[in-house]
């Protein structure tokens, strides 16, 4: 019993914790309008126009996708750091457009994969598919669940009055759990799943007039 008691402590804690969080973030992304650019959203920009027209990509990675990869930013960013991975700006972007290329099966996955591999990069594209897909699948699962509809990854990068604050929060888990590539998909497949989902439903309940 004192064991249980111990466990709904801790889980109650954590959510308290979560709670502050996403006040918090709320509080500095500014609640009365939740599509506000970060402070470095035009030099995010101008590396994904540089990527995209230096490798002859669709212009679909900047006008439609384009705020939808900057929010993945922080997160892969974060991610890749903590692994002890050191990368450039403009590789985060690659790896980025790339993961994005692969999962809605885009016709320039086959060029960015080797664009991946004569940079030396290609190895941790995995860790960043999974961060992006794992991710975006449970904020998926969630909105489909209030809005009885079915949403993809092109749907969400559409969709930044989402896709950003909960991918703010989702740096925050990376750093307070110090997640890796390697413990990412596992981390998100338990906990995280849990933490994340909660995350993904405040976000909702505040921008529900936006859906």
């Amino acid at each position: 019993m004192k064991f249980n008691s111990k466990i709904k402590r801790s889980l109650v804690m954590e959510r308290l914790h979560l709670e502050g969080r996403i006040y918090q973030l709320y509080h500095e992304i500014g609640s009365s309008d939740i599509i506000l650019e970060s402070e470095s959203d035009s030099s995010v920009k101008d590396t994904i126009n540089d990527v995209v027209n230096d490798l002859g990509l669709a212009t679909k990675f900047v006008t439609t996708f384009g705020t939808g990869i900057g929010a993945f930013m922080g997160p892969v960013n974060k991610l890749l750091e903590g692994s002890g991975i050191v990368v450039t700006k403009t590789d985060v972007v690659l790896l980025i457009i790339t993961a994005i290329s692969f999962i809605i099966g885009d016709s320039d996955f086959e060029k960015l994969k080797l664009e991946l591999k004569n940079k030396g990069l290609s190895k941790h594209l995995k860790g960043v598919v999974d961060l992006i897909k794992g991710s975006t699948d449970i904020i998926s699962k969630i909105l489909s669940k209030v809005t009885n509809a079915t949403y993809n990854l092109v749907d969400l990068l559409g969709f930044t009055f989402i896709l950003q604050p909960t991918m703010k929060m989702l740096t925050e888990l990376i750093s307070d759990y110090g997640l890796t590539v390697t413990t990412f998909k596992q981390f998100l497949a338990g906990v995280g799943y849990g933490i994340l989902s909660y995350s993904t439903k405040s976000v909702l309940k505040r921008i529900k007039n936006k859906l």
